[in-house]
């Protein structure tokens, strides 16, 4: 599933903040995270105990769509949907080595309907006459257009990706820009991708311009050894307040960051993030808190010294 925004974020905290956690958090019976990542985060920002739920659903692909289905995702957001269906099924068609499975790789037309058991009791169906990404469009709920555009983000301009999911900018408008870059190039000018940071917030459809949503960097930046300096909502600023780190040495590897608020930031390496957090415990004494998720797990970890937390933190995200 997509990212939030930090602004989606900041709207989730200050709900909970005020009304409490309505919907709990889904596990399955082995204790796996299924549903509700960000809801985790936001109590983990807000540093209360979150609520949890064990089920166990036929299908967690067909549960986690269903919910997908309820939600406003914008155009951008459900062809990375899709993309994600495409590569889970592809892994695990792979990994299979069936013969079965060699037309739907090739992502040729399938000749009848084909069953992929996923390790669920429903198998997931590809019906006749489909390819595996019309498939995977299907489910989510997108467009072939919508796909082809969002791939095209992804091999020119990744940055991009992110604000596209989140609303700030419109897949086609990225096309056109893109479009205009290759166009100047021809003709022996200078690319200036840097005007999309100045780009004015943009929608893909009528629902998503009445949501606004603050910038989220996704620039890779060096992992900082100090909380970034956001400007905290007082509702959460009150429950989040955080302890003054210690001094220690920056970590020379960089990653994907992303502010969130009360001054916490975000570390993502691939289909991985942390985020660091400093806690006051008895008297002076303070301890630092890790959010580790991936994928398909998540869990808490604290360390004595910041240094160790960075130093776990590195390893997590280097893992991927």
């Amino acid at each position: 599933m997509p990212r939030n925004s930090d602004q989606q974020i900041r709207s989730l905290c200050e709900s909970i903040a005020a009304v409490g956690q309505t919907s709990p958090i889904d596990l399955v019976p082995d204790g796996i995270l299924l549903n509700g990542r960000h809801r985790l985060i936001a109590c983990f920002m807000l540093k209360i105990k979150p609520e949890f739920r064990t089920i166990d659903p036929p299908s967690s692909l067909d549960h986690v769509l269903a919910d997908t289905n309820q939600r406003d995702y914008n155009v951008a957001a459900r062809a990375w949907i899709a993309l994600q269906i495409e590569s889970l099924v592809r892994k695990h068609c792979k990994a299979a080595d069936d013969k079965k499975f060699k037309r739907l790789l090739a992502n040729r037309v399938i000749e009848k309907d084909l069953d992929i058991e996923l390790g669920d009791r429903r198998p997931l169906r590809i019906n006749k006459d489909e390819r595996l990404r019309a498939a995977a469009i299907r489910m989510a709920g997108s467009t072939p257009s919508a796909v082809r555009r969002l791939v095209l983000v992804q091999n020119k301009a990744p940055e991009l990706v992110p604000k596209a999911i989140c609303g700030e900018m419109n897949l086609r408008d990225i096309q056109d820009k893109l479009d205009k870059i290759k166009a100047n190039s021809k003709d022996g000018q200078t690319p200036r991708r840097k005007n999309f940071g100045s780009h004015q917030q943009t929608t893909d459809n009528a629902t998503d311009s009445n949501r606004a949503s603050r910038p989220s960097p996704s620039a890779t930046k060096t992992l900082s050894t100090k909380p970034s300096k956001q400007k905290q909502s007082s509702s959460v600023g009150r429950v989040a307040a955080q302890t003054k780190p210690e001094q220690a040495s920056k970590p020379s590897e960089e990653y994907l960051t992303r502010p969130l608020s009360n001054g916490l930031t975000e570390y993502h390496q691939g289909d991985r993030s942390a985020i660091l957090i400093a806690e006051r415990t008895d008297g002076d004494s303070s301890c630092w808190k890790l959010l580790l998720v991936t994928p398909t797990t998540s869990k808490f970890v604290r360390h004595k010294t910041q240094t160790a937390a960075i130093s776990h933190l590195k390893k997590f995200l280097k893992s991927n």
